[in-house]
This record gives C-alpha cells, structure tokens and sequence, in this order.
C-alpha cells in the first residue's frame, strides 16, 4: 500500500520502476526501488500453488533451495521449514514404513479422521511444511532461561526450529502441542506418523537409504553404545533435501499411540511412537523409518512440527 492505497508496480528490464497508486501512475520521481518479494520457486497466490509451485503463507519468505533439494521458507523471527512436494504418483500423502512396530497391529492407534483431514489440505495443494529442524528451545533474553514446565505455562513462547539450539527432550507433550501458527492461510500442528512416512517417501525418491543402514545421514551411538545430544542442525552431513537430523540425535515424537494389553484384552502400559532414531542407537540396526514405542526414555525424545496450508482463506 502507499497512503493507504493499493499500489501495483513492477520493473522493466532496464530496472526502470512504475508504481500506479489508484487511477495514477508514478515513474520517474520515484527514488526508492521497492523490495521484490522473493519467493523462489513458491507463490502467494492458492490458485498457483502445486508440488512443484509451493504456496508461501503469509509472513514467510523465501530462503535458499529447490523443490526437488529441498525449498526452505522462514517466519519473520527466523524459524525455518522445508517443503515437502507431494505431487501424487512419486510421493503420496500416506503410511508406509514396515520397519518396526507394523500399522496392522491392532494396538497401534492413529487418527484416521484427521489423516483425512490433513490429506484434503496436503493434496489440494501438492505438500506440505516441514520443521527444518527438531524443536529448540524458545528465543530468550532472561539470565534463568526455558524448561519444559515454564514453556508449558506459557502460551507465547515458541519454540524455536532454528540451527545451533538446544533441543528440547523430555516431557514434549504441553510444549509442542501449543498452536505455533494458526493464521487464515496456514495451521502447524505436531508431525504425525503420515507425515513422516510421506518425508520418507520423498526422500526415498531422492536416492537415500530409508529403511537400512541411516549411520551416515545422523547423530548416532558410536561402536560401544555411547553418544551425546547435540545442538541443532549441528553437522551439514546429518542433513537431507535441507531438514537436519531426521535420522538420529533426539528420536521424534509423533502423535501415533501404542498400547499394550493383557490376555484379558486390558490396557496394562500406553505410550508414544518416536521415529528416526536416537543418539544412543546404531544407525545400522535402528533407520530412520523405524516406528518404535517409548515409555520412560523420554531424555532422548523430542519432536519436531509441520505446517498445513489452509483451503478456506
């Protein structure tokens, strides 16, 4: 806008700029170049918006990298995310993985209501966003700091999906489960099993080895068994199409359930499905599409988050 009118401008090939602010067109006492808006290979506008053509939300902007090696976006404060391209026939939106607990036992449970509800959202748009990092501990100023209680008690501190944080383990639940985007154009929400499969299915595509041998792609145990947390986004090796440490460092919780049962078909111990691996496993015998169920190994459990984009806006 430009005093409080809509403006169109654009520049010719000799950089020369033409603004039109209502009915009048403005040239040559123009002094100031607007800024472009880069948005790479990704549009603003939904009705542009496909696999290969991602739709950028509001508020984020483009940073570095292509659809097929990974097109990275950030918010205002610098938290990043990756596009996942989901164009239907190479990589679709569903569960997959075998490795681990299988999707046929009947003690695995996940929403098929919303899997059809992110479906709508992720195929009417060919993807979706995902965290370019595990999530870190908010951005803060104070001496003492975040923990896990006082980000919980909290509803405006956001976690952070940058490089070079602290990640956050634990008990994850409250923290990660807070609404870190809802605007009209685009929603986050905690990854799920689907998400993951279908990152999977992207990454297969893209030449890794998904279901075997993840040592060289992660933050895993060396050959006696011992590793250590690190920072996020702590090596470019441990990066895959642009997202760090899928595969090892924490393992990732994601919203799937297991429960185990008696022989009198009682639940007797419930817990959470994590993904990918940890710092305390071989990457040789544990890939980073392994499904398994966790009860008091939180330390190394965190999360990692995705973002929708919205039909109705």
């Amino acid at each position: 806008t430009y005093k409080q009118e809509s403006t169109t401008w654009y520049i010719d090939e000799q950089g020369r700029v033409t603004l039109t602010v209502g009915d009048e067109t403005y040239g040559d006492d123009i002094t100031e170049t607007p800024e472009e808006e880069n948005l790479g290979e990704g549009t603003r506008d939904r009705a542009e918006s496909a696999w290969n053509k991602p739709y950028v939300p509001e508020g984020f902007s483009y940073i570095e990298g292509t659809v097929d090696e990974g097109y990275v976006v950030a918010d205002s404060i610098g938290n990043e995310f990756v596009w996942v391209p989901v164009d239907g026939v190479n990589v679709k939106y569903e569960r997959w993985c075998k490795d681990g607990i299988s999707y046929d036992d009947p003690n695995l449970l996940y929403d098929t209501y919303l899997d059809e509800q992110r479906a709508k959202f992720v195929n009417s748009v060919g993807g979706f966003y995902i965290g370019r990092y595990e999530i870190g501990f908010p951005d803060v100023t104070s001496e003492v700091g975040y923990n896990i209680d006082i980000i919980a008690s909290t509803p405006t501190a956001i976690p952070s999906l940058k490089k070079g944080k602290e990640i956050v383990t634990g008990d994850i639940i409250n923290a990660v489960n807070q609404n870190y985007i809802m605007q009209n154009d685009a929603g986050s929400m905690m990854i799920s099993g689907l998400e993951w499969d279908t990152v999977m299915s992207w990454l297969k595509q893209s030449g890794y080895n998904v279901e075997g041998d993840s040592s060289l792609y992660g933050n895993y145990s060396d050959e006696n068994g011992n590793g250590s947390l690190k920072l996020s986004g702590s090596n470019e090796n441990w990066k895959m199409n642009n997202i760090y440490d899928l595969a090892g460092n924490a393992a990732e919780y994601v919203s799937d359930e297991e429960y185990m049962m008696d022989n009198q078909t009682r639940i007797i111990a419930n817990g959470k499905i994590k993904r990918g691996g940890s710092y305390l496993d071989n990457g040789k015998n544990v890939s980073i599409s392994t499904r398994e169920m966790f009860f008091e190994d939180t330390q190394v459990v965190g999360s990692r988050l995705v973002i929708f984009i919205l039909p109705n806006f």
